[in-house]
């Protein structure tokens, strides 16, 4: 039984679209895991500016007043330089909490992301917004139960 020339042909066609198709897929894998560091960097660029620029947000004593200047806010008796520093801390507790999220989809497991960022040494300094955020359970909401189980660990 001989094949002819057609088949062989068709056959080797078949078989060079199957590679370039997932040559393909691959490089584009590739590609937007390395975007998405990229923009990880970015971000945690972004963070270390606000820090620099408003350094209370890293400022231990500051961050453990949380509850204090929470409470000051919902009650009206803040005062507007208080308020000021108090809602660009909150600002920056979102963006930090929003870019563990976004890490854990890039770094899935949580020795490469503690690889990648010190999390859990960065996150204790902001432990009194995360167990008690501005808004009551937003953090389960929105980060999932995952991330808020691993943080509440690290918090520990």
């Amino acid at each position: 039984m001989s094949i002819s020339a057609e088949v062989i042909q068709n056959w080797l066609v078949a078989i060079s679209l199957a590679v370039t198709t997932i040559v393909t897929i691959v490089i584009q894998i590739r590609t937007n895991i390395n975007n998405q560091k990229e923009f990880l960097d970015k971000q945690l660029i972004e963070l270390q500016r606000m820090s620099f620029y408003d350094p209370f947000v890293e400022d231990e004593k500051f961050t453990k007043e949380w509850i204090e200047y929470k409470a000051k806010y919902k009650n009206g008796t803040i005062s507007d330089n208080e308020k000021g520093q108090f809602l660009k801390y909150d600002v920056y507790t979102e963006m930090l909490f929003n870019f563990l999220k976004m890490s854990c989809k890039v770094y899935k497991k949580e020795e490469d992301l503690l690889n990648y960022v010190d999390f859990k040494s960065w996150l204790r300094n902001h432990s009194e917004c995360w167990k008690n955020p501005l808004q009551e359970h937003s953090n389960r909401d929105v980060y999932g139960k995952a991330i808020c189980n691993m943080v509440d660990d690290w918090l520990k």
